[in-house]
Order: structure tokens, then sequence, then C-alpha cells
């Protein structure tokens, strides 16, 4: 089946697109972090979001309403996402791989 994206807008919320399923991905716990308030492109990505944060919300529930799969979900609005990932990634990922 030939989909452009993992997840689609199923209002109000986003889902798996179709032939997409937890058990699609080898990875059975997940942690998805946004930072930044501001999607507007990627002109200067690092004082916003990379990504809209919805459709990652939106995996995150998907995956982890599935009992072989976990997901994490944080999002950080009021900080810029180069500056916020770099000072806090130890905290916000080796921890948390360093748990599972």
């Amino acid at each position: 089946m030939a989909f452009d994206s993992i997840v689609h807008e199923a209002a109000p919320a986003w889902e798996l697109s179709p032939g997409v399923s937890p058990d699609s991905f080898a990875a059975p716990h997940w942690k998805l972090i946004t930072e930044g308030g501001s999607w507007a492109g990627t002109e200067d990505s690092c004082m916003q979001d990379v990504c809209a944060a919805a459709p990652y919300r939106g995996l995150c529930s998907s995956i982890d309403a599935d009992d072989g799969h976990t997901c994490t979900y944080q999002s950080f609005p009021d900080h810029p996402h180069c500056t916020y990932y770099n000072t806090h990634m130890g905290e916000l990922c080796i921890d948390w791989f360093r748990g599972l």
C-alpha cells in the first residue's frame, strides 16, 4: 500500500495511516519530543519546531495504544529547539534509553 506519511489527520486528531500499525516499527519503546511553539517552515528552525507538534502527538498516541508498544511524548513550546535540546539531551534522551 502506498502512503505519503505514517500518520494522517482524522479530525480532530491524527492517526496512523492505512497499512501502518505499531507492529510496522521494530522499536517497541518510543519517546518523541517537540520544542519551540511556532511551526512556520525551516527558515529559522533552531528557534521554532522542526516539525509540527500535532502529528507527533498523534503518532505517539497511536503507538502507545498498542499493548506491545509504549510512547512518551513531551513538548517544550516555550524553548527554542536547538538550545533546549542540546542543553538537556542527557536527561531527555540518554537517560531515557538507559532506563529501558
